[in-house]
């Protein structure tokens, strides 16, 4: 998986680099598969604006919120001063997800989440919603983000984050989804981290 890539050229340049790794590997006569799995961490803005050029040429796609969402708000979450405004629901930043989502699914290719975004129960489901399948996390996260995914109607998720797409602030949202799913997620979120029974 190749990090920070910032759209096609840069990802022309590592597979081309990938190719010589190989190469070099094969005359040295070192035994490996004749195939690579390959894919991009969607991180950088530029890269998940150009997401269906990235798509056709590697075999899946990670989309790494923290810098991500970082990159796209100009906000450092460590930052005391500015962290208030790193807002995962931004409609920008569920706006580009979307665009990243839609891009893997048109080429048929795995797009999954990787950052604290799909370590917060809440923020799972509207991950799930937007149509990503496979979200990685901190282990302590796995049994609340887990417990809530087990509480909830799949297919209630897509048009309820559809609808979120259409509202301006990240308030607006997080208002229209803890109204819909706040008695799902109560006991999620409540519960101390990495102690649920799975």
């Amino acid at each position: 998986m190749f990090p920070f890539i910032a759209g096609a050229e840069d990802l022309a340049r590592a597979l081309a680099l990938l190719q010589e790794s190989r190469a070099e590997l094969k005359a040295a006569g070192q035994v490996m598969g004749d195939r690579v799995s390959v894919g991009v961490t969607v991180e950088v803005p530029s890269a998940a604006l150009c997401a269906d050029l990235l798509a056709g040429s590697v075999d899946f796609l990670s989309i790494g919120t923290n810098d991500l969402i970082q990159y796209l708000l100009a906000v450092d979450r460590s930052d005391p001063r500015v962290s208030r405004h790193y807002q995962p629901l931004h409609p920008a930043v569920l706006r580009t997800l979307r665009g990243v989502v839609a891009a893997g699914a048109r080429t048929g290719i795995e797009v999954s989440v990787c950052g604290e975004m799909a370590a917060d129960p809440l923020h799972a489901l509207v991950l799930l919603g937007l149509g990503v399948r496979d979200l990685s996390m901190n282990p302590a996260a796995i049994p609340r983000v887990k417990m809530a995914i087990r509480s909830v109607e799949m297919e209630t998720l897509g048009p309820l984050v559809a609808a979120c797409l259409d509202l301006a602030t990240a308030e607006q949202i997080e208002t229209k989804l803890r109204t819909a799913l706040g008695e799902i997620l109560a006991p999620c979120e409540a519960a101390p981290s990495g102690l649920i029974p799975s």
